[in-house]
């Protein structure tokens, strides 16, 4: 294997220098029959693309540091008292401090408020008490007058610093109240970011900076202006949004009178490594690609895991012992599935019947006290059809099996409506309307009666409604069944809603909605993104649950 794979770095390196070769081939011969046309292209598009990147660098600038204005902080210090200001004062050079470590090319960052006060941060690389800094700070908000209300993020013009090397330039984003629609009187002060020319150099390209002009107006603020003589030509594009120009200069005539000059052995070059690829390529093919495809095809054509690799017919012992080693992660990949398949079964079948068990608790200890105060009341024949009840529906519920027919869930509701009547005198009542082909149509088990036990108690019982009806309806549209269970009672609220159509786990402590909650969950492991649980409420007129269930 290792011989095979000194072979193939040498051959691809061999290749990229032949690839390199070819195009600077094509591009010799573009050059050489259009060369004004090439130039002109290339500048034109290398000054759009930088005008882009600098529109970019100041849209970034601007757009973080709007998000800065809308921190709670930021907007207490700016209208707050020297109290307040004392306060928050280290949380607010935190903020600034943290926005200017994370922009490239700030000086310093400034929080100018209206009434004349400041506070500052520079990031950790940067010198705070530079005076050409602070001076420039203080030339943005004289010239800008910051106590006054503006609406838009402004770009300030450039002020060249004491040793007249370097044109800094200013954002002044405003700061307003946090409301809605603030007005002027809401002004509360700038958000002043110091920048200057050096930090232009992370948006530039990254060829010959020192053919790149960018000017503010009639001033050059980066580079050396009107440096270039009549050998050179200049390319120029705006800004968008600013008065800044981008200007980018050619290559001498000179420099290219010299390539042209080269270019004749490059074609020589050229030629020989054609030749050079033709043996190349022949010789890897044979070694090398034709090995290579006999394996790959025989991988796609693989349509049981139980297949294997044959041999590819090369007489290299690398492509031999490829072969058997992906038949031997073949077999390890068939042994992994199997075991793999068989711990997700199991995995799914033990949380159903923990979602079900949950169920019979939860139904037996509600119906407990009520047997109790039955006997309290001497009341026997009550207490033998309510136990009768409960203990049909226990025996149903803790079976053990995950799914039944709905006409046995139907059975099931029957026998828990016969307990509310026990309980309640009679005062809730149960609609069916259920076609006969649904039947025997396959459901999760104990689905309905946690169903109506949740109309019941939290639609009519919560909201002190002494007597009502639910409605069970299951009819079967295009091979899906669909159930629905209603009651008019006192519906959901919005929070309710969201936490029974969400993706809550029935395991986290949430008492309210049990039932409800793990019918959802139960519908979710046996039927995944082909089944669908739906919440639909209304306070005046009660709720309903929405099930459709595809045939299993």
């Amino acid at each position: 294997m290792n011989s095979l794979i000194v072979r193939l770095i040498a051959i691809f390196t061999v290749g990229i220098l032949i690839i390199l070769t070819g195009m600077a081939i094509g591009y010799t011969t573009l050059y050489e029959r259009n060369s004004q046309e090439q130039t002109s292209r290339y500048l034109h598009e290398t000054a759009e693309n930088t005008a882009l990147s600098l529109q970019r660098y100041l849209t970034d600038l601007e757009a973080s540091a709007q998000i800065m204005t809308q921190q709670r902080d930021i907007c207490d210090f700016a209208a707050g008292d020297i109290n307040t200001r004392f306060r928050l004062r280290d949380t607010v050079r935190s903020h600034l401090s943290t926005y200017a470590n994370y922009k490239t090319g700030i000086m310093t960052v400034y929080l100018a408020c209206k009434d004349g006060a400041w506070i500052s941060a520079t990031p950790d690389d940067a010198n705070a008490y530079l005076p050409q800094v602070f001076m420039t700070f203080l030339h943005a908000i004289q010239n800008y007058n910051l106590k006054n209300p503006f609406r838009n993020t402004v770009l300030t013009r450039h002020y060249r610093n004491e040793s007249g090397e370097t044109s800094d330039y200013c954002l002044l984003v405003p700061v307003y109240r946090l409301i809605a629609a603030p007005k002027e009187t809401d002004y509360l002060g700038a958000f002043v970011i110091l920048c200057d020319d050096q930090s232009l150099t992370s948006v530039l390209p990254d060829f010959a900076p020192d053919r790149i002009r960018i000017y503010d107006g009639d001033v050059c603020i980066f580079g050396e202006p009107d440096d270039h003589d009549g050998n050179e030509t200049a390319e120029t594009m705006s800004v968008s949004g600013t008065e800044w120009k981008v200007s980018i200069l050619s290559a001498p005539l000179e420099e290219t009178r010299l390539q042209n000059r080269a270019h004749r052995y490059v074609w020589i070059m050229g030629s020989l490594s054609i030749l050079v690829l033709g043996g190349l390529l022949i010789y890897t093919y044979r070694a090398f690609i034709h090995p290579v495809i006999s394996i790959s095809r025989q991988v796609q054509n693989i349509e049981d895991i139980a297949s294997r690799i044959t041999s590819v017919g090369s007489t290299d012992p690398a492509f031999r012992q490829l072969t058997s080693s992906i038949n031997q992660m073949l077999e390890r990949i068939e042994r992994m599935t199997h075991e793999a398949a068989s711990a997700t079964a199991n995995m799914y079948q033990a949380r159903l019947l923990f979602l079900q068990a949950q169920i019979n608790p939860h139904f037996l200890y509600n119906n407990l006290a009520c047997i109790r105060g039955m006997a309290g009341l001497g009341d026997t024949n009550s207490i033998r059809q309510m136990t009768t009840c409960v203990a049909d529906i226990y025996r149903y519920g803790a079976s053990g099996e995950t799914t039944a027919t709905l006409a046995e869930e139907l059975e099931c509701a029957d026998s828990y409506m016969q307990i509310m009547e026990l309980r309640y005198e009679n005062r809730y009542r149960l609609k069916l309307d259920v076609q006969p082909e649904a039947m025997d149509w396959i459901v999760p088990r104990m689905m309905l009666q946690p169903l109506i036990e949740n109309s019941i108690l939290h639609g009519y019982l919560d909201a002190h409604i002494h007597e009502g009806t639910v409605t069970v309806q299951a009819a079967i549209e295009h091979d899906v069944l669909h159930i629905s269970v209603r009651d008019e009672g006192g519906g959901f609220s919005e929070e309710a809603i969201a936490m029974l159509q969400g993706t809550n786990e029935v395991g986290q402590r949430q008492p309210h909605h049990l039932g409800i909650r793990n019918v959802r969950a139960r519908i979710h492991l046996l039927f995944r993104d082909e089944a669908r649980f739906e919440v639909q409420t209304n306070t005046d007129q009660g709720s309903e649950v929405l099930i459709s269930i595809p045939r299993n």
